[in-house]
């Protein structure tokens, strides 16, 4: 590869591939041997990046297949103390929307409501990648919920599915099942934080938001099936128009102050208890 004169290094490593970046910085990546495939040959796990690093013929890569994933920073995480919002407090997985005719930019993460007093202005009304919370019952180093945790929580909630905490027996570390898992009870997890198969005692799904709600001492709600629906005339709204599928929210406030928050406000009502039907008309 030539290169004129003046074009500057970083120009070309935009150029380049998130996964060719990481091989460039290949240390970042702490990759052990964590036991055998079924077909007798080694299995390797990146204990940095939570991730599988097995290439074929069970060799080991030389960066694992969560390299690529930009790591969450200071600036993306919300430290949040429930005990200064006592309007009340509520998480949602945010995801793209079904239907978008807008160019509004896509949330992805953890929407976050949180007021100070109840039915006043929201102090936050934004997404995160990452929120720690602090306060109540909740040890005073605190908990992070991640986006990823949330993301999938939406996922087996919306389909009916109970979740609980699972913790690895061999180092601890809570338990996520993502993707064909967050919607499959089983027994046998893959631990990402030592990268080994454990078995548990009943088949169930896990998610680290279980843990959360444990230690803050909430109730879990149960989503209701919407009993109306609305219509929508496309050519009324020249703005555009964005419809997300409805999720539960995983709120950080004592049962009464969250009833007391979540039945006065109608745009929670319609998010965390209400999936609308839509019905669009051509515009003729």
């Amino acid at each position: 590869m030539t290169m004129s004169a003046g074009t500057p290094i970083l120009r070309q490593l935009e150029l380049l591939s998130l996964q060719g970046q990481a091989l460039l910085n290949n240390s970042i990546c702490h990759i052990n041997a964590v036991g055998r495939r079924r077909d007798g040959r080694m299995r390797y796990w990146c204990l940095a990046h939570k991730a599988d690093a097995t290439g074929k013929y069970g060799q080991q890569l030389k960066v694992c297949r969560g390299a690529d994933i930009r790591p969450i920073s200071a600036e993306e995480t919300l430290t949040l103390n429930i005990n200064q919002y006592c309007g009340g407090v509520a998480l949602w997985g945010a995801v793209p929307p079904i239907y978008d005719t807008t160019r509004l930019p896509l949330d992805r993460g953890i929407h976050v409501h949180a007021r100070e007093v109840p039915d006043g202005e929201k102090v936050h009304d934004h997404t995160f990648r990452a929120v720690k919370l602090t306060g109540g019952q909740i040890p005073e180093d605190g908990l992070t919920v991640s986006e990823t945790d949330a993301v999938y929580y939406m996922v087996s909630s919306v389909f009916g599915f109970e979740v609980r905490h699972i913790q690895c027996p061999l180092c601890g570390y809570s338990h996520l099942d993502k993707d064909w898992f967050s919607v499959h009870p089983h027994r046998r997890h893959l631990c990402a934080g030592c990268g080994r198969h454990f078995g548990d005692k009943a088949p169930g799904i896990g998610n680290p938001i279980c843990h959360v709600q444990a230690l803050a001492g909430l109730n879990r709600r149960r989503p209701t099936t919407a009993q109306r629906s609305l219509c929508i005339r496309q050519q009324e709204y020249p703005g555009g128009i964005q419809i997300w599928g409805s999720n539960q929210p995983l709120s950080g406030l004592p049962r009464r102050v969250r009833r007391k928050e979540f039945m006065s406000m109608p745009s929670m009502r319609k998010a965390g208890r209400l999936c609308w039907t839509v019905h669009f008309q051509s515009s003729e």
